[in-house]
């Protein structure tokens, strides 16, 4: 977090001079964001986009940080063609997320090595209608109508639905009473799916562990549970997301399950599944039925591991052989999934 003691606004020159002192003086932040503070004044003229807020967050709650380097992007793809539709779009608050993401990867698209050219929402005529995919990327393996979507938002409501029972296990283990061997952990595992009324047997499960030796099981519905030593590894069925519940103190603690005095798995890859081939659908409309496409997803990056093996499943399909190339965009690395008969291949991620 940038460490902004007071409001700014950047159409100050003082409080930009403010921030790009601070940009510069603040470890794990790219040098080069503290150049591109006037320009993002410049392009961004709107008191919401010019405010800054004590610890650095500034437009709809984004960190001025991912701001700059949106602009430091803008600034990249101006010289690609003209990118005043992405302005445009930023100012409405529903679509920022989207746009933000669509210049992140037509970006990184004009990064590569094969890059030869870009053109943003191309009008693309079929039979019934007019399309307007994202992006049209030239390159000397062919053309690729580009379309983006976010998974994010459905993917953080499962996040949040694992966090909210994590926090029922977390205050029912610690419930005055409630007696563990020690360098022990309780491994929970949920069966399938959370029903309704998951809660309770959670804290069901727990109650009849509290005081049991090491090696312990219980079982109620969906939910079991066991105590394990804490070296031990918990089980981790395919499929599953899991969230550890740590106890840091004075003295410096390693954040891993080893650590970890309660666990939660809870499965998600049917629902995962469901949700990626919903997106994937929806893409594969608005690109044209001729010619290849790409899908680039933005994810939430503890769900990579999930999404990557129902990616390579569903990409191997002959459906999909007019859409051979997905990438899944984990906040900080495109990962890039591809058919082996596409001449869109591993060359396409090679940068310039």
């Amino acid at each position: 977090m940038l460490a902004v003691s007071r409001r700014l606004h950047l159409g100050k020159p003082a409080d930009r001079e403010y921030l790009r002192q601070l940009l510069a003086a603040t470890p794990d932040i790219p040098s080069e964001l503290a150049d591109v503070v006037d320009a993002h004044a410049s392009l961004f003229t709107d008191d919401d986009w010019r405010a800054v807020h004590s610890g650095g967050l500034s437009f709809r709650g984004q960190s001025i940080v991912s701001l700059l380097q949106n602009t430091q992007r803008l600034l990249n793809l101006s010289r690609f063609g003209d990118v005043d539709h992405f302005l445009t779009a930023m100012r409405v608050p529903h679509q920022l997320s989207a746009t933000m993401f669509e210049v992140i990867i037509a970006d990184w698209l004009t990064s590569r090595s094969i890059h030869r050219k870009i053109v943003f929402e191309p009008a693309v005529v079929t039979k019934s209608s007019v399309k307007h995919p994202e992006m049209l990327w030239s390159t000397p393996l062919g053309d690729l109508h580009v379309e983006c979507k976010l998974a994010s938002p459905y993917l953080t409501k499962r996040a949040a639905q694992l966090g909210r029972l994590a926090t029922v296990a977390k205050d029912e283990y610690e419930r005055p009473g409630h007696a563990w061997p020690s360098g022990s952990r309780v491994d929970l595992l949920i069966a399938v799916a959370a029903l309704n009324g998951c809660e309770k047997r959670i804290q069901s499960v727990i109650q009849q562990l509290a005081g049991a030796s090491v090696g312990a099981i219980a079982e109620n519905g969906e939910v079991s549970g066991t105590v394990v030593l804490r070296e031990s590894n918990p089980a981790m069925p395919h499929g599953h997301l899991r969230q550890e519940i740590i106890e840091v103190g004075p003295v410096a603690t390693k954040l891993d399950v080893h650590s970890s005095y309660l666990s939660l798995g809870i499965p998600l890859r049917k629902a995962v599944d469901n949700q990626l081939r919903a997106l994937l659908r929806a893409a594969r409309r608005q690109l044209p039925p001729e010619g290849r496409g790409a899908i680039m997803i933005d994810i939430p990056a503890e769900f990579l591991g999930i999404l990557l093996e129902s990616t390579k499943e569903l990409v191997a399909q002959s459906a999909y052989a007019r859409t051979p190339f997905i990438g899944l965009f984990d906040g900080q690395q495109l990962h890039c999934i591809w058919r082996s008969d596409s001449p869109f291949d591993g060359r396409v991620t090679v940068p310039a």
